[in-house]
Formats: C-alpha cells, sequence, structure tokens
C-alpha cells in the first residue's frame, strides 16, 4: 500500500519499492563489506569505532536514481559520520557527512578522486539519533534531515553505486558512531 509508520526508534515499511532495507536485528553483518576499521552490531545497531576511518558497504548491487536513508548517531565529539552513497570505489562516490562539532551537513560528490560537487547547510547536532536521507532524482540531490529538506544539489556527474557507512575519527582516541534503519528505494 505504499504506507510506512515511524516511531521514535521504529521504521516500518510497507512498501515493496525497497530495494534493499536492513535494521541489524539479526545481528549478522558478514554479507557486508568491510572496506576499513572496526564495524560490529551492538544491541541490534551497526556500530562504527576507530581513530581514524571505519567504512563499511551494504550487501548491495547498486542504484541510479532512487534514495538511501538510516539513522545515525555520533557518539563521540572527536568525530564525522557519513552516509556513502553511490559508491562505486574510493575516488568515486557520493558523501553526505555529520559535522557533529561544526554543525554541517555537508554533501560531496567525487569523480575520479576530486570533489566534483559541495553543498552545506547549518544544523544543531548534538549527541541525538539523526534520520539522514540523501535522494537522487536523475540530475538532482535532496538531503535531509528528520525529515526537514536541509538543501538540494544538482549532480556533477550521473551516480551509480553502492551504499554504506563512514566514520572518521580525529583523535587518538577512538571516534564511535552507530548506524541502523537502512533503506534504499
Amino acid at each position: 500500500d505504499g504506507s510506512s509508520a515511524q516511531d521514535s526508534d521504529v521504521v516500518v515499511v510497507t512498501d515493496d519499492s525497497a530495494l534493499f532495507f536492513d535494521d541489524f536485528a539479526s545481528g549478522d553483518i558478514s554479507a557486508w563489506q568491510k572496506l576499513r576499521g572496526n564495524c560490529s552490531v551492538v544491541n541490534q545497531v551497526l556500530v562504527g569505532q576507530d581513530k581514524k576511518k571505519a567504512e563499511i558497504l551494504a550487501p548491495f548491487a547498486g542504484c541510479g536514481s532512487c534514495s538511501v536513508e538510516a539513522d545515525l548517531q555520533l557518539q563521540a565529539a572527536n568525530a564525522n559520520v557519513s552516509i556513502l552513497g553511490w559508491y562505486v570505489d574510493k575516488k568515486n562516490y557520493v558523501e553526505v557527512i555529520l559535522m557533529g562539532e561544526k554543525g554541517k551537513v555537508v554533501l560531496k560528490q567525487r569523480s575520479a578522486g576530486n570533489v566534483v560537487l559541495k553543498s552545506k547547510a547549518s544544523a544543531p547536532l548534538n549527541s541525538g539519533v539523526y534520520h539522514l536521507k540523501v535522494s537522487f532524482d536523475g540530475s538532482t540531490f535532496s538531503v535531509s534531515l528528520n525529515g526537514n529538506q536541509l538543501f538540494t544539489a544538482t549532480a556533477a556527474t550521473l551516480p551509480f553505486g553502492n551504499f554504506g557507512f563512514r566514520l572518521k575519527g580525529f583523535s587518538a582516541v577512538n571516534g564511535l558512531a552507530t548506524f541502523d534503519n537502512v533503506l534504499i528505494q
């Protein structure tokens, strides 16, 4: 029927258009591809923890015109947390970063290793859980946080690829973030 219900901690999807969904309830991420750093499931959420970077990709073939969304929580001030979207390799992807200390949400599109698009918005970020959604309609990215659209940006190149998460730490102490309720449509 295309409907969905959202509670403070639970997203129930009843739409058959979902391309991929994971709420980590099984505790099994063996099909996910760990690129670097420490990622594991703790209390039914994906946890990224590392001094530098923790990156993981979904067991998903990829998409072009689609949306990716998830619940993210930055658990340490010495880190940024990101959705990696339309990920081909380390030189070709879209990243939407929650920068807790700077209070910004930043979208970067990389092509051949170069940043070809960068757009950002201010957003008061604390230690809460944030629902981040990034959509691509064939020409424009739309970024929303907790259901409020922050900005749109015209793609520099047409993206296609996988989806994942990144935690980027900034000190000798581990950065820590959680990821949950991953939905790709």
